[in-house]
């Protein structure tokens, strides 16, 4: 029932990693300090906002990093990647859908499962992965059961965001497609926060 996952940041001297379940971290943090995360699933972030300012010769090597990191380490996720349009300003769609794209590329050749990130892009986010037999989760979820039950369809489940507001019906339609809750562990750092998380799974266990 849970996309149960957080975000590795070494810069934020307060980090600790206290989940069990997936580890999302950059390229970068996962060179320089992998064999301090060894006990967890850990999956490679490439999402737009990491990139805005590489050329196109540094992100060509970074696919390169990419490619040989998953040869070599078997339980290697991607995610999250995808489409964000906040920054097509910076770094234009089709330069994203390239990106995104290749990114699928190693996925299906290494056979791993991808969390995907997206800012109002779910059509183009549909059409790239649609026909590529993947698996994998669809990052904070807020559009209609519609579009949920497609990525269904083509392996995607959809992870709700506990600080969105859903109603009661659209939530019971999510339960039959197995939507499930996604508990982005490093965001809920209070009592109040985890009540939040709390009182949503007990909502949709309810209903």
């Amino acid at each position: 029932m849970f996309d149960y996952h957080e975000h590795f940041n070494k810069r934020d001297e307060t980090h600790s990693i206290e989940t069990r379940g997936l580890v999302n971290i950059s390229v970068d943090d996962f060179l320089n300090y992998k064999s301090s995360l060894d006990k967890h699933c850990l999956s490679l972030m490439f999402i737009p906002e990491q990139y805005l300012n590489f050329s196109d010769e540094k992100i060509k090597n970074y696919f390169q990093i990419i490619e040989n990191l998953l040869n070599d380490n078997p339980s290697l996720q991607i995610g999250e990647i995808g489409l964000d349009s906040r920054f097509y300003y910076v770094y234009p769609k089709d330069r994203q859908c390239d990106i995104f794209k290749n990114l699928l590329s190693l996925a299906c050749t290494y056979k791993r499962d991808i969390t995907i990130h997206c800012v109002k892009e779910n059509n183009t986010i549909y059409e790239c992965v649609k026909n590529l037999n993947l698996k994998g989760i669809f990052h904070s979820f807020h559009s209609s059961f519609e579009f949920a039950f497609q990525l269904k369809k083509v392996g995607i489940r959809v992870a709700l965001n506990p600080r969105y507001s859903y109603t009661d019906d659209y939530l019971s339609k999510m339960k039959t497609i197995d939507a499930v809750i996604e508990s982005d562990c490093g965001l809920f750092k209070t009592a109040d926060e985890y009540r939040i998380l709390e009182e949503f799974y007990k909502r949709y266990e309810r209903i």
